[in-house]
């Protein structure tokens, strides 16, 4: 794995963990179906600027511009209204440290579906990652906030999809030809389509509300969550493999977690901060490990 490519994977994980305190904040201020399509129709005004200086290629086959849009929409769309659903109803230190167990599915599928070398260092960089996120779990005695089974398993699950589509899919998209600007740009614009289709059909404008804030908060997320991490992390696939780069995106979880206490209030534990060292150490091992 060169230099270049953990900086990238480093630097997504770091602007990507950003974004989930603003998803908290917006949560008074504008629903979701118009918080998701603000913040993709932000990043689609970026990303397209982007892939013309680059000179991105569109010269891809049927079948892999297919898998793209399989892929941007599993993640933009499906993950993401589970994500930012979830998001709302629980603590984000809570609900952010188990979608962030990712980096070890992707992993464990890289390995499986792309037939990537099974390091033992790798894996464990992702288990310790994981493990990291597992100990970010729990409120404080001091918070009230409740969260069930179901909201767990829920959590699980979008790590599992995203470890699926940001990892695997994408690395498979980028080995079959397709440019990271391009596959950017199909994963925003299918976003924009899924949840411009999702506010259009909602049947009443009652049950939709948004406000300058709720705009603005949306626009910061489409820019730095949307443009900036996934430029950054498909950038980042094209110098690695994906399983060993999968770890660092565990990265965003202690970024979402010091957000979260600072900006938004909520209570660290012993515990919490401990899981924040460990997945500092699965990152490293991903990188020193090799």
């Amino acid at each position: 794995m060169s230099f270049y490519g953990a900086l990238l994977a480093i630097l997504s994980a770091v602007a990507g963990g950003s974004t989930p305190p603003l998803v908290r904040a917006a949560t008074n201020h504008i629903t979701l179906p118009y918080y998701a399509s603000v913040r993709a129709a932000t990043a689609l005004v970026c990303v397209v600027p982007y892939a013309l200086l680059v000179h991105a290629s569109w010269h891809v086959s049927a079948e892999t511009l297919l898998l793209s849009i399989v892929a941007g929409f599993l993640n933009m769309f499906v993950g993401s209204l589970l994500l930012l659903s979830l998001i709302r109803k629980s603590s984000v230190h809570i609900v952010v440290p188990l979608a962030n167990t990712a980096p070890f599915w992707g992993v464990v599928l890289s390995v499986l579906m792309l037939g990537e070398p099974a390091s033992s260092s790798v894996f464990l960089a992702g288990a310790l990652v994981a493990l990291g996120a597992c100990l970010l779990l729990g409120p404080s005695r001091r918070e009230k906030k409740e969260f069930s089974a179901a909201d767990v398993l829920q959590a699980l699950a979008i790590g599992v999809l995203f470890g699926l589509s940001n990892v695997v899919l994408s690395k498979l998209c980028l080995e079959r030809g397709m440019d990271p600007a391009t596959l950017q740009v199909v994963f925003i614009s299918t976003s924009l389509l899924s949840w411009g289709t999702v506010a259009l059909v909602t049947p009443t404008r009652r049950n939709l509300s948004w406000s300058r804030k709720g705009i603005g908060l949306a626009c910061a997320h489409g820019f730095i969550g949307l443009f900036v991490s996934r430029a950054l992390w498909f950038s980042a696939l094209e110098y690695g493999l994906a399983s060993q780069l999968s770890p660092f995106r565990g990265l965003g979880t202690p970024v979402a977690f010091l957000l979260s206490v600072a900006l938004l209030k909520e209570h660290p534990t012993p515990r919490s901060i401990l899981g924040v060292g460990i997945v500092f150490a699965g990152a490293s091992l991903a990188y020193f490990g090799h």
